[in-house]
């Protein structure tokens, strides 16, 4: 029967199954791990067309969260801090499939100059602590109109920061470039 078949073909069978075997791990070497569930519509089909024209015109329609924690309570007042994260987004903002960032630095600087007549040279981070401080609490009082959008980025405690990142792609294999880049990035830091 077959066992006895089996028996005499052993050797030719164990031949068999380690080439199978090694076509096996070749395979899975040659795999390529990727998702983004627009690449679930054709090519034609409008959702697609839509996010490939605003990736094109804007900074980007996936975006990544890097959740700031300095180790003190109201660490993201001090201008140190805050120039690390500024750091931090430059660095982000040269990587490949990044679109652009947006983070407390940037409503920060455009606080600072705007109160200081919109002049170019204001748009940066104050050496006061005290200013960022009031900048932050004007801004994200509850009477302001800008409170929601500015909570997105701070807590009200200045201890928590979300640096917003900007892809123009969703695609896992893109999103992982990015992600290692900025491990390695802040690992040297």
């Amino acid at each position: 029967g077959m066992g006895a078949f089996m028996f005499r073909q052993r050797r030719a069978l164990l031949i068999l199954g380690a080439g199978l075997l090694a076509l096996g791990v070749w395979g899975a070497s040659k795999l390529i791990v990727n998702d983004a569930r627009i690449l679930a519509f054709k090519d034609q089909h409008p959702l697609v067309q839509a996010a490939r024209a605003l990736n094109e015109r804007f900074d980007g329609t996936s975006e990544l969260n890097i959740v700031v924690t300095p180790p003190t309570t109201g660490a993201l007042l001090r201008p140190e801090v805050l120039k690390k994260i500024a750091a931090l987004e430059t660095f982000t903002e040269s990587l490949p499939h990044v679109g652009g960032t947006h983070s407390v630095v940037g409503w920060v600087k455009r606080a600072h100059q705007r109160l200081h007549d919109d002049k170019p040279e204001y748009y940066g981070i104050p050496g006061d602590p005290s200013d960022i401080k009031y900048y932050l609490d004007t801004l994200g009082a509850r009477t302001s109109p800008m409170s929601r959008l500015l909570r997105e980025v701070v807590d009200p405690t200045y201890t928590s920061a979300n640096l917003i990142v900007r892809l123009r792609s969703s695609e896992y294999i893109h999103e992982r470039v990015v992600i290692r880049a900025i491990e390695q990035y802040l690992a040297e830091q």
